[in-house]
């Protein structure tokens, strides 16, 4: 798999896609119909997370992410789980 940023960490291997295009119809198409798929497929959606930008860009809310990760305790914001088990806005 590609990954936007593939962290190792004492917790384990972590995937973080950012779906930087959410909007665009054909981007949208592909990350459901392929790459989610393949995250899927090899069974790695469990430490599979995405965020997206559409509201700016927050460093403090980046370092609260990686925070959540380091610590087991990341969740979700996005309650249909339509981009990930773990999916958070940017800002």
């Amino acid at each position: 798999m590609k990954t936007d940023f593939t962290l190792f960490t004492s917790k384990g291997i972590w995937y973080w896609e950012h779906l930087g295009r959410l909007g665009n119809r054909n981007y949208e198409w592909t990350w459901h119909n392929v790459k989610r798929k393949s995250y899927e497929e090899y069974r790695a959606i469990n430490t599979l997370l995405t965020t997206h930008e559409r509201n700016g860009i927050n460093p403090d809310k980046i370092r609260e992410i990686i925070d959540l990760l380091m610590d087991k305790k990341l969740l979700t914001e996005d309650t249909t789980n339509r981009y990930s088990l773990h999916h958070y806005s940017l800002r």
